[in-house]
């Protein structure tokens, strides 16, 4: 077997609480604005996430959206960049998209959207900007690695929510590079953005390991780039294909440790 020199990581729910962050504060939102218990905002935000995705894939940007990876949830508190090469096409959508959910949503349960709307659309924003959780094992398992081996994270979506999310958390000074699809215009499962992490850290794909939540982009992904994969499942996904050929599969970063330390 090819000795294992480097790691590249995944960031969303992989290292970092995404979705599960992502739901707190549209729940969160609901509730102040419509003084619903906690249960009922939960539960809300299905019909909000639905709206969203309804909308985000009618726009005209959306073919961008789908190679960047930028879920409409995301998109809903993003502030696209005019400057960047890629989300500049999101800046003259950004607000009517973002306030045109909120409205949907107080429309869908008969409340006073004009009115609603619009604080709704701010406060969710702000307070997913401020909400950036780490899994309680990703610190140590980070400073695990980083001693031992030059890490890479490869991340999908826009940049300016991914950056967010990387500068909020702190964790930037542990990779040797980041990449994110927002900057590259292409993203994961794409080999190219693996073999590009590859050579950034100076690495043959034979040489080095990734570790991802996404059996699709992150370990299928890898494997066609040749490299080996650990699918890092959390609880909650389920292997769909028994052809996919040998990875590892784990249910924490404890356990890719364990597999990492066997490997050197």
């Amino acid at each position: 077997m090819n000795k294992l020199k480097a790691i590249i990581l995944d960031l969303d729910d992989t290292l970092m609480i995404e979705e599960e962050s992502a739901i707190f504060c549209m729940a969160k939102t609901i509730a102040t604005y419509t003084n619903w218990d906690d249960k009922r905002s939960y539960d809300a935000v299905e019909t909000l996430r639905a709206l969203a995705k309804q909308r985000w894939h009618g726009l005209s940007v959306h073919r961008v959206a789908e190679k960047l990876h930028i879920s409409s949830w995301e998109a809903l508190w993003a502030d696209f960049d005019a400057s960047e090469p890629y989300s500049h096409v999101f800046v003259p959508i950004q607000e009517e998209y973002q306030l045109g959910v909120w409205q949907d949503f107080f429309y869908a349960f008969n409340l006073d959207a004009r009115e609603l709307a619009g604080k709704a659309m701010m406060c969710n924003k702000k307070l997913r900007k401020d909400r950036h959780i780490l899994f309680s094992d990703a610190l140590g398992f980070l400073e695990n690695l980083y001693p031992r081996f030059p890490l890479a994270l490869v991340t999908n979506g826009a940049a300016e929510t991914q950056w967010c999310k990387i500068n909020g958390s702190s964790i930037a000074a542990y990779f040797q590079t980041i990449l994110i699809a927002g900057e590259l215009g292409f993203g994961k499962p794409d080999p190219e953005i693996y073999h590009l992490a590859c050579r950034e850290l100076g690495m043959a794909p034979k040489h080095c390991l990734m570790v991802g939540n996404s059996l699709a982009n992150d370990v299928m992904g890898a494997m066609e780039a040749g490299m080996r994969a650990i699918w890092v499942k959390r609880g909650h996904q389920h292997r769909v294909d028994k052809n996919l050929g040998a990875y590892w599969e784990c249910s924490d970063l404890k356990e890719v440790w364990g597999i990492i330390k066997g490997l050197c």
